[in-house]
């Protein structure tokens, strides 16, 4: 009988102390305490190195427990696999049927065709296709994308630039026709719906709808009104798209309300057509606006203005009235004017002793400032280009400036292929999505890139006091880092306009220019791409060895100038062909990002992304299907590696 107090005993446990009976604990480093990205990468390549350990050790034996040998017991620590083995490889072998081995690195000539053959099929994955969606682009990178690049790979085997571009059209309903009526000049998107505004040399404006889905035509107009007697210049919406401004040729520039479409500001301080209207970025209450006089006025609408009838905007209330209400408006004033801003300045010393500037007597006072555009992220900074060079000037809102004396914070560098031959002038202005990239649309067929972050870099001379006893001396800033050119790319006016299309909901960012050629011309702004500018096409007897094109060389060519350019000139854009009868002027991309542009055939164009571009390239002109449509030009051959 058990006595009382005392417990029952449990059971031994199946699980012995001692672990020691049935393996051997991996050794532990203690001299040195391994970082987390070490102990990881140990044990990726631990499982490789059993398993080599497994493969080595697979003769049969009788015991039933096999033992490894005590140097295999504890796997050694393993490099970086990104570092280059030294040791020699070990020789490749094919096994054929059941008893006949060919060892590939054996230079007998007894080793069949057949062995050989099946090593040079060694040939890496090209690209794949499938769109521009976040998907399509892992796909990529996880084959070697463009991630790849400088890890053993000569280019990048997946993408191909030509596939961002290659799927834009225009069918016949995406077209509005301004036949019979005035000439189109140019359009802006807003930026928080589909609807597209359209200026003519009239001075009216018509809202179109976009989207073209639910009904939705693009070709019929929604709202239109006139709010001047002369040719609208350029259009711009306010942040919140309630406002809108307009530049025109009657010398003023006007806000309107666009619930209402009345004029509630109008801006009158140019003494010639207005060229450009801008609001500043986060704050809709201050403008810039500038002029063919040379000058640059800031606007503040917050500051007290005169309140004055407008004439010839007088509406009936009602049928029979013989009065008519007459409707107030209020004249802004200006804050800032900058006169004579890209005039050529020369340094002089007054009878104080001071330095001053003025206009050089040989040169023009009233160069016409021809593009305008605040800096993103820095609202205080705004850049000005003009007809007479291709030389950007910063200005800093900040500042005062007087007549006579308009210097400006910076100034970039002309391209050495103007200053060796001819000047050319500046028609357009556009930055990227962060802003690091300013791209700059010049009369000589080219687009500059410039880099943000260097503008600064420069200085004026005019700033520079010890260099001013010199006569066209001075510290200039940064030049253009590279630039864009297309066979169909043509700008012989000032016109036609450039913009980019910023990257948001799944879609890439893209520089679009128009084109005295009837086209407008795409070009992918990745920068990725230019590192191997060539067509990825299927090996040649031009290839390296190992089926990889020839890493291209960079080539300067011979521009407009005719002399040889400085710079990387990239020429991976595609034309869209057969939308446009003559010269495409001005462009916008819609908020959906769809791009619209405006040619002199009195005629404005949609462009959407679609499988239906291909299928109008292949369609051929048999059965009309190609009729008022337009399709993204492509290189020979690029349709068929779909198949």
């Amino acid at each position: 009988m058990p006595e009382f107090g005392t417990k029952p005993k449990r059971p031994p446990t199946i699980t012995p102390k001692r672990f020691t009976r049935f393996f051997t604990p991996r050794l532990q480093e203690t001299t040195k305490r391994r970082s987390k990205a070490a102990r990881q990468l140990q044990d990726i390549t631990k499982n490789a190195v059993n398993r080599q350990a497994v493969e080595l050790d697979s003769t049969p034996t009788r015991n039933k427990r096999r033992k490894l040998s005590p140097a295999l017991e504890s796997s050694p620590l393993q490099s970086s696999p990104s570092k280059r083995a030294t040791v020699n490889p070990s020789p490749i072998q094919i096994h054929i049927g059941r008893d006949e081995v060919f060892d590939l690195s054996d230079e007998d000539d007894e080793v069949p065709d057949l062995c050989r053959s099946l090593q040079a099929l060694q040939s890496p994955i090209r690209r794949a296709r499938g769109g521009n969606s976040i998907s399509n682009r892992l796909l990529q990178r996880s084959f070697g994308g463009s991630r790849a690049i400088g890890r053993g790979m000569l280019r990048d085997t997946c993408v191909d630039w030509q596939d961002s571009t290659s799927r834009f059209y225009s069918m016949p309903q995406d077209r509005h026709n301004f036949s019979g009526g005035p000439l189109p000049f140019c359009a802006a998107a807003c930026h928080s719906n589909s609807m597209v505004a359209i200026g003519d040399e009239e001075g009216g404006i018509r809202l179109v709808d976009s989207t073209g889905i639910d009904g939705a035509e693009f070709g019929r107009t929604h709202v239109s009104f006139r709010p001047h007697h002369n040719a609208v210049m350029d259009l711009s919406f306010s942040s919140d798209d309630y406002l809108f401004a307009t530049a025109s040729g009657d010398q003023t520039a006007r806000v309107i309300d666009m619930r209402t479409q009345q004029t509630r500001y109008i801006m009158a301080g140019h003494c010639s057509s207005v060229k450009q209207v801008r609001f500043q970025p986060g704050n809709d209450s201050i403008l810039a606006t500038s002029s063919r006089d040379g000058s640059v006025q800031i606007w503040d609408l917050r500051c007290r203005g005169s309140n004055t009838p407008v004439q010839g905007l007088q509406v009936a209330l009602e049928p029979g009235l013989t009065s008519f209400p007459r409707r107030q408006v209020v004249y802004a004033n200006t804050c800032i004017s900058i006169r004579d801003a890209h005039a050529n300045n020369t340094a002089y010393r007054n009878g104080g002793g001071l330095f001053e500037t003025k206009p050089s007597p040989s040169t023009r006072v009233d160069v016409s400032i021809t593009a305008l555009s605040f800096l993103p992220q820095r609202e205080h900074l705004f850049l000005t280009a003009s007809e007479a060079n291709a030389s950007v000037k910063l200005w800093d809102i900040r500042g005062r400036y007087h007549r006579g004396s308009a210097t400006p914070v910076s100034s970039t560098a002309e391209p050495e292929n103007h200053l060796k031959h001819r000047r050319f002038g500046l028609g357009s202005m556009a930055f990227n999505t962060d802003g690091s990239r300013l791209y700059t649309l010049c009369k000589d067929s080219t687009v500059y890139v410039h880099s943000t972050n260097h503008l600064i870099l420069g200085q004026a001379p005019e700033l520079t006091a010890e260099k001013w006893k010199r006569s066209n001396e001075g510290q200039t800033g940064l030049g253009p880092m590279y630039a864009f050119r297309h066979p169909k790319l043509k700008t012989s006016t000032f016109y036609i306009k450039a913009g980019v299309r910023a990257h948001k909901n799944d879609k890439e960012e893209m520089l679009a220019v128009g084109s005295r050629d009837g086209c407008a011309i795409l070009f992918p702004t990745d920068e990725s791409y230019f590192r191997n500018n060539v067509h990825q096409q299927k090996a040649t007897e031009d290839d390296d060895l190992d089926g990889l094109p020839k890493r291209p060389s960079m080539q300067r060519s011979t521009s407009k100038t005719g002399s040889m350019d400085t710079i990387p000139i990239y020429q991976n854009g595609t034309a869209l062909v057969r939308g446009h009868q003559s010269e495409v002027t001005g462009l916008t991309w819609t908020h959906d990002g769809d791009l619209v542009t405006i040619g002199d055939d009195f005629s404005a164009r949609c462009w959407r992304e679609g499988p239906q571009a291909r299928e109008l390239r292949t369609a051929g002109e048999g059965e009309g299907k190609r009729w008022n449509s337009g399709w993204a030009e492509v290189r020979d051959g690029y349709d068929d590696d779909d198949e």
